[in-house]
């Protein structure tokens, strides 16, 4: 199913459950990231929604936005993409921003953070 111009459920499935409850205002403004980017922007595998189970399998937050459909990782791209996106992303309200040798965390927290982690 189609859930924007870009973006369809599949790319959000939880790989433990193949369940996908993201939230509409987040695929809203992920959106108009992928509008502003100006080029496709790929969802990693287990990267999108998150059942709880698999959330705790991989070692997640126990408050982990991706629960609850705010959050998404976004597969490595070239290092200035990478910072162009973030800011970007940044800028439209996305709030969390994590950067991994792997991957770009964004999601929608209500106070802004900016971290670097490594991939599990």
């Amino acid at each position: 199913m189609q859930l924007s111009k870009n973006f369809f459920d599949d790319e959000f499935l939880c790989p433990c459950c193949d369940d996908q409850i993201m939230a509409p205002k987040f695929i809203n403004k992920l959106q108009k990231l992928r509008n502003a980017y100006g080029s496709p922007i790929r969802i990693s595998n287990g990267g999108g929604y998150r059942c709880e189970k698999y959330n705790t399998t991989i070692g997640g937050a126990d408050n982990s936005l991706h629960i609850r459909g705010l959050a998404v990782d976004i597969p490595c791209i070239k290092s200035s993409e990478r910072y162009e996106l973030a800011k970007l992303a940044f800028t439209l309200g996305f709030h969390g921003i994590g950067f991994y040798n792997l991957h770009i965390h964004i999601d929608m927290r209500k106070n802004p953070k900016l971290w670097i982690g490594v991939s599990k």
